[in-house]
């Protein structure tokens, strides 16, 4: 079954995509990769989930019920769930991460004028410490 889905603007550049006729759908937040937010791709894949009752969205306010990352994005999503667990914080009750590294990748630089020399691609509560590159992300707990 799939659901017409209303989509609406949220704050910070983000979009909400709602599946029409569900009261209480499960959210549903999606990390882009390294092509960026605005390339679409997120976009697209928020619009697919909703259609099949998900509540999808590239912000998020409070505690979504899954993540589902691809690229860059999943291993922001694998990231994300590892620390949390650890926290003992909020958890996702699923992760969907497509093409994900089981490390955490150096940051992405592109233009020749700058090098990858002291910068780090994630923060995790204000430190890079548990986020280095290359350090183990704990897939399964």
């Amino acid at each position: 079954m799939t659901f017409e889905v209303e989509i609406k603007e949220a704050p910070n550049n983000g979009t909400v995509f709602m599946p029409v006729g569900l009261e209480s759908p499960p959210g549903i937040l999606v990390l882009h990769g390294s092509e960026g937010g605005a390339s679409g791709w997120s976009h697209m894949r928020s619009l697919w989930l909703a259609q099949y009752g998900g509540f999808a969205t590239s912000i998020c306010k409070g505690s979504p019920t899954g993540l589902f990352g691809v690229s860059r994005g999943a291993e922001q999503a694998l990231l994300l769930a590892s620390l949390m667990s650890e926290s003992k914080s909020w958890v996702p009750e699923a992760v969907v991460a497509h093409a994900a590294s089981d490390v955490v990748a150096g940051p992405f630089v592109n233009t020749g004028d700058e090098t990858k020399e002291g910068k780090k691609p994630w923060k995790w509560r204000g430190s890079y410490e548990h986020v280095q590159p290359d350090t183990p992300i704990p897939i399964e707990k």
